[in-house]
C-alpha cells in the first residue's frame, strides 16, 4: 500500500463519498415516506386473540426499549443519517487535504522548489 494519496484517489474517494451522501438523503426521505404510511397504516393489537398474538403486540406496541415497531423505524433513520454524516466527513476531509495540497505546493513554489 502507497504511503500517499494520489490527486486521482483523492478525486475517486471524494466522488463516492458525494454518491454515499446523496444516497443516504434518498434513503432518509423514502423512510419518512414509508414510515408515514406505517404509521398510518398500522392497526392496534395484532392478529389473534390468542396468548402468541398478546406477546406479539407487547413487543412491537410496547413501551420504552420494548417498542420493537418505534425502534425498527429509528433505527432505519440513524442508520440513514450516519450514512450522510459519513459522506459529509468525508469530503470535508477531502476538500481539507486538497486545500492543503495546494498551499503546501504554493509554498514550495515561492521557495523556488519544482512540485
Amino acid at each position: 500500500m502507497a504511503d500517499y494519496l494520489e490527486a486521482k484517489d483523492i478525486e475517486d474517494l471524494r466522488a463516492a463519498a458525494i454518491r454515499l451522501s446523496v444516497a443516504a438523503e434518498r434513503f432518509q426521505a423514502k423512510i419518512t415516506a414509508n414510515r408515514s404510511n406505517i404509521d398510518a397504516n398500522e392497526g392496534g393489537d395484532a392478529w389473534g386473540d390468542d396468548k402468541y398474538g398478546h406477546e406479539f403486540t407487547k413487543s412491537y406496541h410496547g413501551e420504552g426499549s420494548g417498542n420493537l415497531a418505534d425502534e425498527s423505524k429509528d433505527n432505519l433513520m440513524t442508520a440513514a443519517g450516519n450514512a450522510k454524516t459519513a459522506g459529509d466527513a468525508v469530503v470535508s476531509a477531502m476538500d481539507t487535504y486538497l486545500a492543503a495540497d495546494a498551499t503546501n505546493a504554493a509554498d514550495l513554489r515561492a521557495l523556488g522548489q519544482d512540485t
